[in-house]
Order: C-alpha cells, then structure tokens, then sequence
C-alpha cells in the first residue's frame, strides 16, 4: 500500500504492477490490506478505521463500521478461519459469513458475526497484535502493556511496561518462555511470564519499530529501527551478534514471505532480503577460546561434539545437540599462564583426549569424570620408541623428531610391508606431525605401538586434522562409501618427498611394534608434486 494505491510486485521476475490507483483528489485511502486464499477476497482497514470487504479485482463490496471508527489494526487466523481486530474498544474476533449474510435490527445486510471479544481500559488501545499459532500465543499490543490472551481469546496475564515510552511491537520466544517488546525509546525490553523484566537491549540509536522471531532459529530474534539498521540478537547471552544498514531511509515495518524471506518496508521503498545467518548451536565457555575442532564419529547415529581449547590451556567437549559442557579438562598446573597447549586430539571410541604439552610430551585425559582425569603420560623415553628408528631407539630425539601437532583418524590405514599390502587390526589411530615433516601412526591406548610412518613434506608440519567425506561411487547400484582425508598444512608450497614404505620388526615385547623406514620415491622425482 502506498499514498497512491495498490502495487503488486514479484520478487522472482521482478515485475511490479500497479493493480488499483486511488483518485487525484484523495490519498491513503487504505491502511492494511490481508488476502484471503480460502475466499478469494480481501479484508481492508481504511483510512477512517472501517473495515472493508473488497472483491478479487479490489472493487468494494461492503463496508463494515464494527466500532464507530475505532479499529487500529487487524489480523486473520488461517487455523480458526477468525478474522480478529483491535483498538480503542479492545479486542474482537469476528467469523467471516461466506455463502450467505445475515441481518441486523435495521434490515441491514452483515458478512461478520461476533464470536468473542476481550476489553480493554479506556486508557490503553491496542495498536498491534501478533499471532503465534505454534505456541498457541495472542499478543495484543497497548500503549503501556502487553495482553496475553490463548489462539481461542481465553486471557492469561498482562505484562505492564509503565512507566516506559508507548509500545511498538512485541514478539514471543518459545525457548526460553521470553516476551521481547520495542517502543519508541530506542530500548527493547525482555520480560518473563510472570511480568518481571530481565534484561534490556539499548543498541538502536532511534526508536524500534519492529521484532520478530528467526524463521530458522528459536534463540534468535530480529529488530528493526528507524536508524535504518536490522540487528540480530541472542537471547541465550544477551548480546547482539550481526548488524546490517539495509536501507537509506529508516524501517517502518518488517515481516517474512511464506518462503522466510525477509522484507523491510521505508516511506520510500521496499528491500527483500535472504535470511543466512544461522547458528547450530551456542555455549558458553566462560573463557576466550583459541581453538575450536569437530569430533569426528565413528559412529554416525552418535550426537555431534565440539572441542574447545581456552586461552588458559582448558580443554571443553561440548555437546552440538545442547550446547552444554560434557566434560571440561582444567588448565594444567604444569604449564606457565604465559604458555599454551600446543594441540589438543580426542577419540571418542576410547573417551580419551591427548594433550600436547611440548615436543616431546603428551598428556592422556579421559572423558568419563567430569573434570576430566589424567590417565596417563607419554614422555620422551615412550616417544623414542614411536619416533625414532630402529636402529636409532638409543639415541635422543632432537629438533627434527619433535611433534608440532596431532589429531586423530577413525579409519583403516593399508601399510606396504615385505610380503604385500598389510593392514593394522585397529581403527582408532593418533597421528603425530614432526618436525621433519612425518606423520606418524601409533596406537592410542598401547604405549609405544607404531604402526606407519611416512614423510609428506620436507618443511615442519604446522596443522593436520581428520575429516570424513561421503563420496558416492557410480556404478549398477549406487554405493555410498566413506572415505578420509588427511589436510596438511605447511609454511610453504606443498611439494611431495615421494612415499615411505614398512618393514616391521619386533622391538620390545611390552612395546608391540616399530616401523623400520625405507624412502620409495615416485617415478617423476623427490620434487614432484604428491599423488596419493
């Protein structure tokens, strides 16, 4: 609606028509306008606060004065097939008379029937009302107050605003059982069921005109303010989390498309926007975080998890699907508060996480207390045997076999031995990146246990992580197969040292195996670029 009549406009093909054009002498004839599907009409409010009953090429066919005039706003409940209005007098919600009309005392033709109504102080007028079906919640916006009343107009309670600005708008959040309302103070305000008020949000620089819900998220809500700004905020932690300028000219109002598009409405223009950011999951660490990884499942009807490394070397395991703690390492006491974690792996078939003190020690914590516990502790004499060969088990480890940093893969790992390909019993591996640019594959649980090594670069390497990629391999039945990459990354160009091949020799019969190294180069080189 606009000062000179009704535009239509497609979104898709970006055609707008003009479908009904006021007089030259008149302006702003209609206030609000709702489309009926079921009926093929439309429900109008007008200028002088009459409601109209217009037809589907928008020519008025009746007139209906419900309150001498006093009709501010207007909604339609799909669900219960009610149209309900608002204003001076209060609340009424009226049943639409389709197929036939009745007759009031005067002889006079009615197309609505009352069906209940709920009213107000004298003093209060219900400006705006929303609707939300899914919580079976009817918010009925006054001055001062909010009316909370159920879908069929049953009261709840009201919550009392004053002595702030007059309202603007109010919205519910079901998560949290939260009522959000704007006024014209440049504040929104958070409110409990029971009328208390728990919070306000003073971002906004000009009054707020509207809030609203996140089509995608139940812990999001959206404001918009004459200072030309929409702003997306938390209602789990209070804070604003995105702000976007969406227009020259401040919002008047927004709303959302049956497809959850969002559109913003100025004195000037209308902008349709694509609603994007969305969070899975919030928790707080009470700490800044440093670093953050997925867990990966060896499992996949397992729940997602996330790690967390704090600036304090404290490690979190969160849970994606709540967003709570499910066990918490505390800072080592060994570590100097200037000094840090270097890496941090978890495998979630054992429970254990691996620690990455130093070089050339590593700290086993296990997720099954809360704190988490240290179960055991790989040193220098333990890495030896993992690291170094085996002719060289006597010696030190030095600059070049320290570990800069490990992860750990859930997979099969195939080993050229003397006799052909072999492959480890085990699938939960901890692999460590050195310093020489090796990975290296050991056992998690058993000390000293190395099944592979192989050197992918000639620099150190800096980070490595595990992921799982589902591919699928075309062929007479389609089967979805999964497989593992391993990423590495280095401070400079990735150039492949060819591939190492295994030998295994029996070292030491409490420590299992150790992986003697036999370099195989590639037929274009050392320096070409790695294959496989």
């Amino acid at each position: 609606l606009d000062g000179a009549g009704i535009t239509h406009w497609n979104k898709d093909t970006q055609v707008d028509k003009r479908l009904l054009t006021y007089p030259s002498n008149k302006k702003h004839l209609l206030k609000q306008i709702i489309f009926i599907p079921k009926y093929g009409i439309y429900f109008a409010l007008a200028k002088d606060n009459t409601l109209q009953l217009l037809n589907s090429l928008l020519h008025c066919t009746f007139v209906f004065d419900a309150d001498n005039g006093t009709i501010l706003c207007m909604l339609y409940d799909i669900r219960h097939d009610i149209l309900i209005t608002a204003g001076v007098g209060g609340l009424k919600m009226w049943r639409y008379l389709h197929h036939k009309c009745e007759r009031d005392q005067a002889g006079t033709e009615q197309y609505f029937v009352l069906h209940r109504q709920h009213p107000v102080k004298p003093s209060q007028w219900i400006t705006r009302i929303e609707l939300n079906e899914s919580n079976n919640r009817l918010l009925c916006v006054a001055q001062k107050e909010v009316i909370v009343l159920t879908c069929n107009g049953d009261y709840l309670f009201t919550i009392s605003t004053a002595p702030c600005l007059p309202l603007t708008d109010c919205c519910y959040c079901p998560t949290f059982k939260y009522y959000i309302t704007a006024s014209i103070d440049t504040a929104m305000k958070l409110w409990s069921e029971q009328g208390t008020m728990l919070h306000t949000f003073t971002s906004h620089s000009k009054a707020v005109t509207s809030v609203l819900m996140h089509p995608q998220s139940d812990i999001i809500m959206i404001s918009a303010s004459l200072d030309k700004s929409l702003r997306l905020w938390n209602l789990e932690t209070w804070e604003q989390i995105y702000k976007l300028q969406v227009c020259e000219h401040g919002i008047q109002w927004v709303g959302l498309t049956r497809d959850n598009y969002l559109y913003c409405g100025t004195a000037r223009d209308i902008t349709v926007w694509s609603i994007s950011f969305v969070a899975h999951f919030f928790s707080q660490t009470r700490v800044p975080v440093s670093g953050i990884c997925p867990v990966m499942r060896y499992n996949t009807h397992k729940t997602p998890r996330v790690v967390a490394v704090g600036e304090d070397s404290s490690v979190r395991l969160i849970s994606a699907a709540t967003g709570q703690a499910v066990c918490t390492i505390l800072p080592p006491p060994d570590i100097s508060p200037l000094n840090k974690i270097l890496d941090v792996g978890y495998s979630r078939y054992y429970g254990l996480f691996f620690l990455l003190i130093d070089s050339l020690n590593i700290w086993v914590y296990t997720s099954r207390t809360n704190p988490s516990s240290r179960v055991d502790h790989w040193d220098e004499d333990i890495l030896k045997l993992m690291l170094l060969a085996t002719e060289d088990v006597t010696g030190t480890l030095g600059v070049s076999g320290s570990i800069q940093c490990l992860t750990v893969l859930h997979n099969h790992i195939t080993v050229d031995g003397d006799e052909g390909p072999v492959t480890p019993t085990s699938v939960n591996l901890l692999v460590l990146a050195l310093q020489d640019g090796r990975l290296v594959f050991v056992d998690p649980v058993v000390q000293g246990l190395k099944y592979h090594a192989i050197a992918v670069h000639r620099d150190p390497l800096s980070d490595i992580r595990a992921e799982r990629i589902r591919r699928q391999v075309p062929s007479d039945d389609t089967v979805s197969r999964h497989y593992h990459n391993i990423l590495i990354s280095s401070l400079s160009q990735y150039h492949g040292e060819g591939v190492c091949g295994s030998s295994w020799q029996r070292v030491h019969p409490a420590r299992g195996y150790h992986c003697k190294q036999r370099q195989q180069h590639s037929p274009a080189g050392p320096d070409a670029p790695l294959q496989h």
